[in-house]
């Protein structure tokens, strides 16, 4: 990350960003044989986009030091939720006195307002469709609009995670492989068969979705940015995380799709369609 940043200046921050705040938390963690994934996605996703901010503020003419409240509001007002990952990089900042003191945004909330279903089944379709749109987006936007996947889970896709079934295209994404639709199990196909054409023979280390470093898969926040473009917000993932949850069991649909159960089943009894209920809901359609 620090090779790839231009900005003199802006590589000695997230240095000792790096330094002082990342690496002794993922190390505490460690420690304690609590460093998950999980948790390291999250690191990953709080540098890149610090290193992001900091070319936002360039852009804007200003520096981190000269960055003022009007600034703030408007990175926070202006993109994907994923910018919010930047807060601790702000936090960090402000509280080494790199920074003046700013007003930041509260947490989002615990229960989102979803996207209209009839507007998710609209930019669905128009996903499924449209030749205009990068193959790239269309089959992470499917993604989130079908299966309720963020960002942070999309991009971490390989080609490994393809299987074929009796009835067509599976894909991994939890505990066991899930079904594909078409078409949208030939957007996949493609994608796929883009992908491993152009590096032949590495099949097992390749991702689905790569990113501009050999090697490496394309960043959460960059694509969150790209389907934010597109209208694929967070509102569109908790509709098809709603319409899930109206056909499968919340215990049943974390395990497949590798969710936080309790984050699944809160859901879930907002929806009025947890475990107890599912019985009789599956009665009434």
């Amino acid at each position: 990350v620090l090779a790839g940043i231009e900005d003199r200046g802006d590589r000695r921050l997230i240095a000792a960003f790096l330094r002082w705040h990342i690496r002794p938390r993922l190390q505490r963690r460690a420690a304690g044989g609590e460093l998950t994934e999980s948790r390291y996605s999250v690191a990953r996703a709080q540098t890149n986009i610090a290193v992001r901010f900091l070319a936002w503020l360039h852009e804007r003419g200003h520096e981190l030091g000269s960055a003022t409240q009007a600034d703030i509001d408007a990175w926070f007002a202006g993109g994907p939720a994923t910018r919010v990952h930047s807060r601790t990089f702000i936090r960090w900042a402000m509280t080494t006195r790199r920074s003046a003191t700013f007003d930041l945004p509260p947490e989002r909330s615990t229960e989102p307002r979803p996207m209209p279903e009839q507007q998710r089944l609209a930019v669905l379709d128009r996903l499924l469709h449209d030749n205009h749109i990068d193959l790239v987006d269309r089959v992470a936007g499917c993604l989130v609009l079908l299966y309720a996947l963020p960002a942070s889970r999309i991009h971490r896709l390989r080609l490994t995670d393809l299987h074929a079934g009796p009835d067509g295209l599976m894909v991994q994404l939890g505990a066991a492989p899930v079904p594909v639709p078409a078409p949208l199990s030939d957007l996949i196909t493609e994608l796929a068969d883009r992908q491993h054409s152009t590096r032949p023979g590495r099949l097992t280390r390749e991702w689905l979705f790569p990113g501009r470093i050999p090697g490496q898969a394309i960043e959460p926040d960059q694509l969150a940015e790209r389907l934010n473009r597109l209208g694929i917000t967070r509102a569109a993932r908790t509709a098809a995380l709603n319409a899930l949850l109206r056909q499968v069991p919340s215990p049943v649909l974390a395990k497949v799709l590798n969710r936080r159960p309790w984050r699944v089943t809160a859901r879930a009894k907002t929806l009025g369609t947890d475990w107890n209920n599912y019985a009789a809901l599956r009665a009434r359609t």
